[in-house]
């Protein structure tokens, strides 16, 4: 999240200095996200997905959320106030669960 953060305005202050409205970029980031009231259930799939899947568990911690439901839309809305304009929900397990508890973030029915 803090590296998100701090590369928005770089990236914006970057594409000013070319010439280049920042409105029309978009920003992305993917979202890794395991929404689970029982927080350590969630961390534990995560890395067991990430180590079977990137054969690196430990990368979880560095590039997911997890948790409650309030936990996880509390950092979605920090990616959005930082600058996010694309938002690319990456839920490794549990699909359809996920994409009920996203549907306030979705822009279409799905």
């Amino acid at each position: 999240m803090e590296t998100f953060e701090k590369l928005v305005p770089a990236l914006r202050d970057e594409l000013e200095r070319q010439g280049r409205d920042p409105s029309t970029f978009p920003m992305s980031k993917r979202v890794y996200i395991a929404i689970d009231d029982d927080t350590e259930r969630a961390r534990r799939r995560l890395c067991e997905w990430f180590g079977h899947n990137y054969d690196d568990p430990a990368m979880a911690e560095q590039v997911a959320v997890w948790g409650p439901a309030e936990h996880c839309f509390e950092y979605v809305d920090r990616l959005i106030a930082a600058g996010a304009t694309h938002l690319l929900f990456n839920p490794v397990f549990d699909y359809a669960e996920h994409i009920e508890a996203l549907r306030p973030y979705l822009p279409v029915e799905v």
